[in-house]
């Protein structure tokens, strides 16, 4: 016998408008567990129903539901946390002992309305799901205008003729993108050349400069051979002086002594 397929919860929210307004339209601590009790979310096989039906605990106090399920092996349903009369979560858990429990599921009823929060798993999926039809609809975009296969080139793509006539032609876009984008090209490229024509005529200038700058005449460093002949002549010039001296001292006559009277 085929078994009927399952409703799947987390696309779902549940309302019971009739409690609401036999209750003035306001939940509380108290009516939410018996709110979420009447969805389809809730399970008739927890510990919540076992201790409703045998009237364990007084279930007009949270504290003593609580109390009791600590007691119980089992699928249970508590209240976590509320902001009354807005917002309250709710948690299924599996209960091994008093201190030992395993998260099931979460669910949260705001303003009245009663959702399944969806698990990590699911919020994946949805991501992954959303990514890969993005990537579908890009890659049959593409083909829809894949140009013919030519041997010589492969495939030319003319892309950017096509987009400025239809720029061209549109009211709302005076400024075509693609015009602009060459244009920002050939702004790059005169850049390029004037910066180069810039660096050739520095480089240009500095060896003119190199050129023109005359080096200093090198003075011949003295050795000791040239000293020796310095040394030299010095002396000769000093014996012809020596010599003329003494010539003239002869050549000029002696002068008689004075007799003394």
């Amino acid at each position: 016998m085929a078994q009927d397929d399952e409703i799947d919860l987390s696309s779902i929210f549940w309302r019971a408008p009739e409690f609401l307004q036999f209750y003035g339209n306001t939940l509380n601590d108290v009516l939410i567990m018996d709110y979420f009790s009447l969805s389809p979310f809730y399970d008739k096989k927890s510990n919540n129903q076992l201790i409703k039906m045998q009237n364990i605990a007084n279930l007009a106090q949270p504290m003593n539901l609580q109390h009791q399920l600590v007691h119980f092996v089992g699928v249970e349903f508590v209240l976590a946390d509320s902001k009354p009369p807005d917002l309250f979560i709710i948690k299924k858990q599996y209960r091994y002992s008093p201190s030992s429990v395993r998260v099931l599921g979460v669910y949260y009823c705001l303003n009245n309305n009663i959702y399944a929060a969806p698990d990590g798993y699911s919020t994946l999926g949805i991501k992954f799901h959303s990514a890969i039809f993005a990537l579908q609809s890009s890659m049959k975009s593409i083909r829809d205008v894949l140009p013919a296969y030519n041997p010589r080139i492969g495939y030319k793509w003319d892309i950017q003729d096509k987009q400025r006539d239809k720029l061209d032609e549109s009211e709302d876009n005076p400024l075509p993108l693609l015009r602009s984008m060459r244009s920002t090209r050939e702004d790059v490229k005169a850049e390029r050349e004037r910066r180069a024509k810039v660096l050739g005529e520095q480089s240009e200038q500095e060896g003119e400069q190199q050129q023109v700058v005359v080096e200093p005449p090198t003075q011949p460093i003295p050795t000791k051979a040239a000293n020796s002949t310095a040394n030299t002549s010095i002396k000769k010039k000093k014996r012809k002086s020596t010599k003329s001296t003494a010539t003239s001292r002869s050549s000029t006559p002696a002068t008689p002594a004075t007799p003394v009277l």
